[in-house]
């Protein structure tokens, strides 16, 4: 006795086909490929800069407090 997908679980199948299809076929944008942007270029470098710059700030900031507390 073979089952048979009811009428939703082929409804399903056909959207999730559709969608595997309209993915493969559009292209994926990656980022290597926006370098032309400068705002998103100088928004990584200030990224890149900052983020260091105030996790050490913040460390600092936990030792001194904890060792005035």
């Amino acid at each position: 006795m073979k089952h048979q997908p009811s009428n939703s679980q082929a409804e399903s199948r056909r959207i999730l086909d559709r969608v595997s299809r309209e993915a493969e076929a559009s292209p994926v944008r990656v980022a290597a490929e926006d370098d032309d942007d400068w705002a998103e270029v100088w928004g990584k470098r200030i990224g890149r800069v900052l983020g260091p710059v105030l996790l050490v700030g913040l460390a600092v900031w936990l030792v001194l407090f904890a060792i005035r507390g």
